[in-house]
């Protein structure tokens, strides 16, 4: 009997896969965020980390987006506009030979994945910036509200209430069709910088272009792969003195909500744990914590 792979060894194997069709395409690619640190730090993956990241400029993002079947037999690239149930406003390649959902997006089973972003222009305009600013982190927080099957953040019963009358006239793909109109904006502009498109990254993700450059090849998990140029910089930018690890305390992994990495589940074998995640998450009416709610309003309760 063939041994069963780990979560890491598939996230390796999905991101050769991405790597092959890059080449193949002739398309530019980095390892972006905490891949690029593990890569420098640790010359593989953060030993609490349970993710890949890559990053590619928006040309060669929209070139892979639109590829068509080019992946693996048991590979596919998830997208919102073609990939039913999808709830993520980037990329991601999944293998479909496993079952993962995600704590923050409970409502679409998935695969285990390699996350790919588009890296977009800044505008040069000091005030052009802010409306981006403020628009990459309002757009992601209305669309996860569409996407919470459990309304787990809904304190009091009005707000349950408000959560479902405003899903009745706004849906996940509406917000996601204008993120990609917002961070597409100043495709074609000559800006002097990329910035990572992702749930209110705009100011940490901002950078020179020149940084990422051409790239630059390192160690990874026993391979070689492509990091910006000028590593250094992006990683202070991101994460300061980044060569020094974080306190245990502070050494967090994804959450995912279910996992199964040897088989791929359907909906209706999921269906009991689904149940039991809206007995556990969901919103329930309960007297004394409307009441609590009541009074913290009135500021008679601390």
């Amino acid at each position: 009997m063939a041994k069963s792979k780990t979560h890491n060894q598939i996230l390796i194997e999905l991101l050769d896969e991405f790597v092959r069709v890059c080449k193949q395409y002739n398309l530019r690619y980095y390892l972006e965020g905490g891949s690029i640190l593990g890569a420098v730090r640790h010359q593989g993956m953060i030993p609490w980390d349970d993710d890949v990241d890559v990053s590619m400029p928006r040309k060669d993002y929209e070139t892979l987006r639109h590829l068509g079947n080019v992946w693996g037999d048991h590979y596919r690239l998830g997208d919102y506009e073609t990939t039913p149930g999808y709830t993520y406003d980037f990329l991601k390649l999944e293998d479909l030979n496993t079952t993962l959902i995600e704590k923050t997006s409970p409502v679409y089973i998935g695969g285990v994945f390699l996350d790919i972003f588009p890296l977009d222009n800044i505008p040069n305009e000091e005030a052009n910036q802010s409306i981006i600013a403020y628009q990459d982190k309002t757009l992601p927080t209305y669309q996860q509200f569409c996407i919470d099957p459990y309304c787990a953040s809904c304190q009091c019963l009005w707000q349950y209430v408000s959560l479902r009358i405003r899903r009745m006239f706004f849906s996940s793909k509406r917000f996601l069709q204008k993120i990609d109109k917002v961070t597409r904006t100043y495709e074609n502009d000559e800006s002097c910088a990329f910035w990572k498109c992702t749930h209110g990254y705009f100011r940490k993700g901002a950078a020179p272009r020149e940084w990422w450059g051409d790239g630059v090849e390192a160690d990874f998990e026993g391979k070689k792969y492509v990091i910006p140029t000028n590593y250094d910089a992006y990683l202070t930018h991101l994460f300061g003195d980044y060569m020094t690890p974080p306190p245990i305390e502070k050494r967090i992994s994804h959450s995912f909500t279910f996992e199964d990495v040897t088989h791929r589940l359907s909906a209706e074998e999921l269906k009991p744990i689904l149940i039991n995640l809206e007995k556990k998450y969901g919103y329930h009416f309960r007297l004394k914590r409307e009441l609590k709610y009541l009074l913290r309003k009135l500021h008679l309760f601390n």
